[in-house]
């Protein structure tokens, strides 16, 4: 029996068809809701073909990358892919429901192999601009929106695997700033699995409109995957989470603050709180209400089980198992796990060999998933947070053992735990989405979700747009408009009062990973038809509050 999540066995699920049940996605029917509920692919509806061949070794899969705006101005929501290989970057926009790629008539031809992208609008001129890192090694690559094309008008120089960017205004002067997240730099520390050295967090501070200028860094360098912004002690000001790969060796997340010091600004390592590092895979990082009390848990996906760290006074408890969030994987029949064999005197493999004990067992037949971006909003609009887990295989199969096909998981919060809906939401055929983003595509004001599924040999990676018609509550979409460079309100915190329950969220689509969501907050409302109190706060300390907003969508200025 394998050990699962902290011990726990995982939920057994049959297996035995689940490769060809991955072929047979049911489509969304061609017009109208389907009463089914639930999500439905809306490939064909929307006219996404969008598909690709090439693969980037034998076993690791070419992944894409997804950022969602409204790039053309006219209202809908748009998509850019990027893709790990040579296929050039795609920009889908939304023409009334019928997706159309202009990615070459926009300029973005010569874009690939990229890694990650990131999108807002970074000189104040009312239209979402362009952030890329390719895997050519020119560093993070600066794409201005110029209204029918991207330009490039610069790049910032430094980190060689950079696999997060996040953009916000950490001096509050109106202007956006970049941080991005490095996983490796040039060299030879003689690191298992690991080319290069470990690097980390680096920042460059906005000026003027396009103009950077790094910002110091005070910390261990660390193999940084993920980055999210989150208030986690309370006192009103954001800390940066980053979270760290290969953990158990390469000394696990950190927590970053900005600070200012001698007069320059700096983004200063802290002290982890008591019982918040978790030395795991660190995949995604993402805050999520679990028990409803208005304030946030910390999830951490990983290779595995997940972490869900939840604040008990000054401490954090992992309570992942107990709540649902452990989100082990799926058997696959035919496939059974082969253990390379690790020395555990060697002083790199001794942790590794640990970790493997800790979740798996020789004999089992079931193997973990590889979880990546945590996607935290309310697919049915009840007014509790609920989860969609991307996976995808890694391709260091040879160190662990990892299933070629692996499905991602949706978890429904219901105010005590997370319970898993996969299948009764018919997601359970959907594999590989590494980096899944949500967004209202259709724009009926629930959110759907969009995922590349990563090329393996044999079989072509493509896009999937799946329609939310599980919906049943109303909801608030909510735009923070700021001032200056900043005005998609980044790092704004938005409290809803609806009756006796808050909902506190900050405004950030940045995922914690790879791409980016429109920025907005959507609030879930269940049967409510009013938000009785929205209070918005600004990075700059500005406060706008409105009563008695009626569910749709509504602009706050600062």
């Amino acid at each position: 029996m394998v050990v699962g999540c902290a011990g726990a066995p995982p939920p057994e699920r049959d297996g035995a068809d689940f490769a060809e049940r991955m072929e047979g996605y049911r489509p969304c029917k061609p017009r109208g809701n389907d009463r089914r509920g639930g999500f439905c692919e809306a490939n064909q509806r929307w006219g996404l073909h969008l598909t690709f061949d090439e693969n980037t070794g034998e076993n690791e899969p070419a992944a894409g990358v997804l950022s969602a705006a409204d790039f053309d101005g006219d209202g809908r929501v748009d998509l850019v892919a990027g893709f790990d290989g040579m296929r050039p970057m795609a920009l889908l926009l939304n023409r009334e429901g019928a997706f159309v790629d202009v990615g070459s008539l926009w300029g973005l031809e010569e874009q690939r192999r990229i890694s990650s992208t990131a999108t807002a609008d970074l000189d104040g001129d009312g239209d979402p601009d362009l952030l890329v890192y390719s895997r050519d090694g020119r560093g993070v690559r600066l794409l201005r929106n110029d209204r029918g094309r991207f330009v490039l008008v610069g790049h910032l120089d430094g980190g060689e695997d950079v696999n997060a960017i996040s953009l916000s205004d950490l001096d509050a002067d109106g202007l956006l700033d970049v941080v991005v997240a490095s996983a490796a730099r040039e060299g030879d520390c003689r690191l298992p699995f690991i080319s290069g050295c470990p690097e980390g967090v680096l920042a460059w501070r906005q000026r003027a409109p396009w103009d950077f200028e790094p910002v110091s860094v005070r910390a261990e360098p660390r193999r940084a995957l993920a980055l999210r912004w989150h208030d986690l002690d309370a006192d009103g000001r954001d800390e940066l989470i980053v979270g760290s790969d290969f953990g158990m060796l390469n000394g696990g997340n950190q927590v970053l603050r900005v600070e200012r010091v001698g007069g320059s600004l700096t983004l200063t390592e802290q002290p982890l709180p008591p019982g918040f590092d978790a030395r795991i895979f660190a995949m995604g990082v993402s805050p999520i209400d679990v028990d409803g009390d208005g304030v946030d848990e910390v999830l951490v996906t990983n290779y595995g089980c997940n972490v869900l760290m939840h604040r008990v006074e000054s401490h954090w408890v992992d309570m992942a198992r107990v709540w649902g969030a452990d989100a082990y994987g799926v058997p696959l029949a035919g496939q059974v796990p082969h253990f390379n064999p690790l020395d555990p005197d060697n002083r790199w493999m001794g942790p590794m060999a640990g970790f493997r004990d800790q979740y798996l067992e020789p004999d089992s037949t079931r193997m973990p998933s590889t979880k990546w971006t945590p996607l935290v909003f309310d697919y049915d609009q009840d007014g509790r947070d609920d989860v969609y887990i991307g996976t995808g295989m890694t391709g260091i199969s040879t160190l662990f053992p990892e299933p070629t096909l692996q499905a991602g998981v949706m978890l429904h919060g219901t105010g005590h735990r997370l319970d898993d809906v996969t299948d009764a939401l018919r997601l359970a055929e959907l594999h590989g989405g590494h980096f899944p983003v949500a967004a209202d595509f259709d724009g009926d004001g629930d959110l759907d979700l969009a995922m590349v599924h990563g090329a393996l040999p044999g079989r072509p990676g493509r896009m999937v747009a799946l329609r939310n018609d599980a919906s049943v509550g109303n909801a608030l979409t909510v735009t923070a408009r700021g001032r200056g460079g900043a005005r998609d309100g980044i790092g704004a915190h938005v409290r809803a009062r609806v009756g006796d329950r808050v909902v506190a969220r900050r405004l950030d689509g940045n995922l914690s990973i790879a791409g980016a969501a429109p920025h907005v907050v959507h609030l879930g409302l269940g049967s409510a038809a009013v938000v009785d109190e929205l209070e918005v706060r600004f990075v700059s300390g500005a406060v706008r509050r409105l009563h008695r907003v009626p569910a749709g969508a509504v602009v706050v200025a600062e």
